[in-house]
């Protein structure tokens, strides 16, 4: 995503983001919560906010059986 706002940067028209969201379900655990889950789903979010507010439009494409919170911070 920085490398498309950095790219465009002075561009008049800006070139759409497309994310592919998969996040079947919230079965993750202690581990996954060490290991930093919460953080990577932040820096995603951040990303896309950085790009909306450069002129990028984004759209999210949810696959599959998306049923955790994660979709609809990636929505």
């Amino acid at each position: 995503v920085d490398e498309v706002i950095q790219a465009d940067i002075h561009s008049e028209t800006k070139r759409g983001i497309l994310c592919l969201v998969d996040v079947p379900s919230q079965a993750y655990g202690r581990r996954e919560e060490l290991l930093g889950i919460h953080q990577a789903l932040a820096g995603a979010v951040d990303s896309y906010a950085r790009a909306r507010l450069a002129g990028h439009p984004i759209v999210s494409l949810l696959v599959g059986k998306s049923m955790s919170g994660a979709f609809l911070a990636h929505g």
